[in-house]
């Protein structure tokens, strides 16, 4: 084996170690509690895209187009942005602004089944402002938000990783039909004529039956 090659190899066992110890898993590494989810989501959405993309690349379930015969069904509750001054430069006017996005969701099943309960996630980040940069400040607005979503979903898809399952569905147990060999039932109290037609028990005249 030449020397490149070796090297080739360790560098391959490396970064597969280095990929095992900071959490990182191969397609298919989670197991949801149902096969099918339907986004309650403009499929184009930028949000939408990078739910269906994570769930698809870390688990076996079937991204639908439609609610139609889904398992789940993910909603998004809450959708906010804000921007707000938190320092001032000599002239008084803003120099730092705290962005804050709120995404709430929840994934339910058509039945009402909560799969995960309706979860709040807040992301922030701090945008300078600059006379100099103020054509900039709009695209540099926009992909500070798009980094928060980034980690949103992110978030999200973890809390889905730990949906709760459906319980269990106790099966009634129903009453052992009698074999042939079994002791006969005594039966207490007044028979009634049709249960002692069923018993084969005969009538003598005279007897009174309900």
């Amino acid at each position: 084996m030449t020397t490149t090659r070796r090297c080739l190899l360790l560098s391959a066992a490396v970064l597969a170690a280095a990929a095992g110890g900071c959490g990182f898993r191969l397609r298919g590494h989670f197991t949801l509690p149902f096969h099918s989810l339907y986004i309650a989501l403009n499929p184009n959405s930028p949000l939408a895209s990078g739910i269906k993309r994570r769930l698809e690349g870390g688990s076996s379930v079937k991204i639908l187009p439609t609610m139609q015969n889904a398992d789940a069904i993910l909603q998004i509750t809450v959708s906010t942005r804000s921007r707000r001054a938190v320092s001032l430069n000599v002239d008084g006017r803003a120099r730092e602004y705290e962005l804050t996005l709120r995404i709430g969701f929840r994934v339910v099943a058509p039945d009402g089944f909560s799969f995960v309960p309706e979860t709040v996630i807040e992301a922030r980040r701090l945008l300078t402002y600059s006379v100099d940069r103020y054509l900039s400040r709009g695209d540099e607005e926009a992909i500070l938000y798009s980094e928060m979503q980034s980690d949103i979903t992110d978030q999200m898809i973890r809390m889905i990783e730990k949906a709760s399952p459906r319980p269990a569905v106790k099966k009634e147990r129903l009453p052992r039909r009698p074999l042939p060999g079994d002791a006969p039932v005594q039966e207490t109290g007044p028979i009634s004529g049709e249960r002692a037609r069923e018993m084969g028990l005969g009538i003598r005249p005279g007897t009174a039956v309900r």
